[in-house]
């Protein structure tokens, strides 16, 4: 039995739960951009190894949900910044990546997903997109409703589309 591999994932899966749920919710409110994009700077080499996969399912998905769902008013991070933080928490949430993981976990992604077009439409990451803009993400989501088998994923997905396409 491998004792320290498993200590090293379990000191893993708090550190990033500690860093994506540690911001500062007062600022947060204040400007949930800047707030979005310091916590993802502090993870992203972190979420982008493959090492990490099997943690983003565990707790990170579930944080992005909270993070998206606690950020406020919208950025005063630059524009392109902006888009490029909403890109990077899309493509870490693994949208493009249909059947890994549980179906809760999956269902948790799909919950996530939301809560990031939630966050997109209200401003938090700057300007609204324009329609053309939201086609790419559009797709991507269109094919991983077409491809999930569980009902419920399926639902969290139409509920993500229908507020992309708002």
């Amino acid at each position: 039995m491998d004792v320290d591999g498993d200590a090293a994932r379990k000191a893993a899966v708090s550190g990033v739960e500690a860093i994506a749920r540690g911001y500062n919710r007062a600022r947060a409110k204040e400007d949930g951009g800047a707030v979005l994009g310091k916590v993802f700077g502090l993870l992203k080499t972190y979420l982008a190894h493959p090492k990490f996969e099997g943690i983003k399912r565990e707790v990170w998905y579930e944080c992005v949900k909270d993070l998206m769902e606690a950020a406020g008013s919208p950025s005063t991070l630059p524009g392109s910044e902006c888009k490029e933080v909403t890109l990077a928490y899309l493509q870490s949430l693994d949208a493009d990546s249909i059947d890994n993981g549980t179906e809760g976990q999956r269902d948790m992604r799909a919950v996530a997903v939301g809560g990031v077009f939630k966050a997109l439409n209200r401003g938090v990451f700057g300007p609204v997109p324009t329609a053309d803009e939201k086609k790419g993400l559009a797709e991507t989501v269109k094919k991983a409703i077409a491809a999930e088998r569980s009902l419920e994923v399926q639902k969290h997905l139409k509920e993500a589309l229908a507020e992309l396409e708002k």
